[in-house]
């Protein structure tokens, strides 16, 4: 059977029947799906209105149902959610807190790579480099610049300091060390750089003491994870503040840690460097990213007045804003009707039944399912929403661009390997969320799927093959 031509209602049955393991979510998602029916005639609201509630929001829940009870076994008596991927964490965190009565005190800390990473590049220029300098999608000189905080004054002298050795256009990933090397070189850039990241440095510090983060109260960050980056930039600016601690970090998933991090310190839910390959084969990070983003911009920074210090956004597209908020409407109304069900337990057994909801496997093949084998009408409408893998949120495009079948074909494994090693001149298209770009593509997106799954299955294979690599041998 082909499930990705289900039609809307087979596919929600679909998911009711995935949701039949889960117990208490299967409950909640029938009440909330009989008690809100209504007659939509867009196609639309009602795949974001059954994805929301058969999918993100037992996800959601069964996340933070796992973080809040390995916190209180922690005994820590604060959480902080990272901006912007956080808000959603947030706003179920805090309702579950308040309705059930736990001894958590749930903060939402405004945030960005670019916010906390700018006033640190002065202590050390080398860690600078090699954020400033990295991988991404369609790097240019402009996006590399902009990751550096400087301004169109800066851009301009560094690109005459440099003279005839810049790059033009999109900068292949096998130029950036050279790129880098001509930077380190620079004594413009490097002063720049600094310059803008001590200016920085102050009201970042006053913004953290402001929340929080130099009281004596055991606290630890909750965020979606990825690679754990932010924890250890916040240890580092607290402790240039002169209040370095322990920090512990709770994340939906990690595939790989910071150099030299304690993996006793980030907790994983969903999957991390160790564990969870099942689950990152039929997961998109990016997609993830997509939907559960705060209906705010990025945190460019914070300003600083003599009574407060506020974080500065940038700009959100009201269709942006609008999905966010919309997605947060269903997601309240299952967090709430699953707090009404469990507010009559007595304690041991709300922390027991916790503990059952939140097991990842129960809500695997809900995301599997959506993630690795989206619905046309799922790919167009979620793959139509905007993503960008850089700091600033530059360029934004769709997080599954439609892609020709010649396109879609240098993402199999063995183009993609002949394209990698120079024997194929062809360049690889990248999409955000593959999968939904394969359906969307129409044609021979089966094919595409189960290649791209393989795909995948080398990539961490060979990842695990490295990390066990690296522990046998010594240094």
């Amino acid at each position: 059977m082909n499930i990705r031509k289900d039609s809307r209602k087979k596919r929600r049955a679909r998911y009711l029947y995935l949701l039949k393991g889960t117990g208490l979510f299967y409950d909640v998602v029938r009440d909330c799906l009989n008690d809100g029916e209504k007659p939509y005639t867009v196609k639309r609201e009602t795949v974001i209105r059954d994805v929301s509630l058969c999918v993100l929001a037992p996800a959601m829940n069964a996340y933070i149902m796992w973080m809040l009870k390995a916190a209180m076994k922690k005994k820590i008596r604060r959480l902080y959610f990272l901006a912007r991927d956080g808000y959603f964490m947030y706003t179920t965190a805090k309702k579950l807190c308040e309705m059930l009565h736990l001894p958590i005190d749930c903060r939402y800390l405004s945030c960005s790579r670019y916010s906390v990473r700018i006033p640190m590049f002065h202590l050390n220029m080398q860690e600078a480099l090699d954020y400033i300098v990295r991988g991404g999608i369609d790097v240019t000189l402009d996006k590399v610049f902009n990751r550096a905080g400087l301004s169109d004054t800066d851009k301009t002298d560094v690109i005459n300091d440099l003279g005839g050795d810049v790059p033009r256009g999109v900068i292949p990933y096998a130029e950036l060390p050279k790129l880098r090397r001509a930077l380190e070189k620079s004594g413009v850039f490097t002063e720049a750089v600094k310059r803008r990241s001590r200016e920085a440095f102050p009201a970042a510090a006053g913004y953290l003491e402001q929340e929080g983060l130099f009281e004596d109260i055991s606290y630890a960050f909750a965020d979606s994870g990825w690679t754990g980056s932010m924890q250890k930039v916040l240890g580092q600016l607290l402790e240039k503040c002169g209040e370095g601690r322990r920090l512990h970090g709770f994340y939906w998933g990690l595939y790989e840690l910071p150099a030299d991090a304690d993996p006793l310190d980030y907790e994983c839910f969903y999957f991390g460097p160790e564990f969870g390959v099942r689950r990152k084969i039929g997961f998109s990070n990016c997609l993830f990213e997509s939907i559960f983003s705060a209906p705010h911009g990025m945190t460019l920074g914070y300003e600083q007045s003599w009574k407060k210090v506020s974080p500065v956004y940038a700009g959100i597209r009201e269709a942006n804003k609008a999905f966010n908020e919309q997605t947060g409407v269903y997601l309240e109304e299952f967090t709430v009707r699953l707090a009404e069900r469990l507010r009559g337990l007595d304690r041991r057994a709300l922390y027991r039944k916790m503990g059952e909801l939140g097991d990842p496997e129960k809500v695997r093949p809900l995301l599997d399912t959506f993630m690795g084998e989206p619905s046309r009408y799922e790919a167009a409408v979620y793959g139509s929403l905007p993503f960008s893998d850089d700091v600033m949120d530059e360029k934004e495009q769709q997080v599954a661009v439609v892609m020709s079948q010649e396109e879609l074909m240098t993402n199999h494994p063995l183009k993609k390997a002949m394209i990698l090693a120079g024997i194929s001149k062809e360049r690889i298209r990248e999409s955000a969320w593959f999968e939904g770009s394969a359906v969307r593509g129409g044609a021979d997106a089966d094919r595409h799927l189960r290649a791209y799954r393989m795909y995948k299955r080398l990539l961490y294979a060979k990842k695990e093959a490295q990390r066990i690599r690296r522990k046998i041998l010594p240094k």
